[in-house]
């Protein structure tokens, strides 16, 4: 990633924009979505109670990183699972992911 892109922690606030992206991603590959309203109000709701984390890529956004936090037997932290990845069609092969 070039030093003139920009990636920044997901609020509340970007519920929709996340839930666009996911939709966008789920559309593409011919998977169910319940839609950008349904999962803007989900998104919401877990951003708020910080059970997962967004990373947001350029100001479209042009893509998103989703990680969850869950428990480990290899010490007492958290261990991050990427749960999800994507970067727009038009923005793909250029260092975002």
């Amino acid at each position: 990633m070039s030093p003139s892109e920009t990636v920044r922690r997901a609020s509340p606030a970007d519920a929709e924009a996340v839930a666009k992206l996911l939709h966008d991603f789920q559309k593409e590959y011919d998977e169910p979505t319940p839609g950008v309203p349904v999962l803007a109000q989900r998104y919401e709701k877990l951003l708020r109670s910080g059970e997962m984390i967004v990373l947001l890529v350029e100001d479209g956004p042009d893509g998103f990183a989703q990680l969850r936090f869950r428990p480990t037997v290899y010490s007492d932290g958290l261990d991050a699972y990427l749960e999800e990845l994507y970067v727009v069609p038009s923005r793909r092969g250029q260092g975002l992911g």
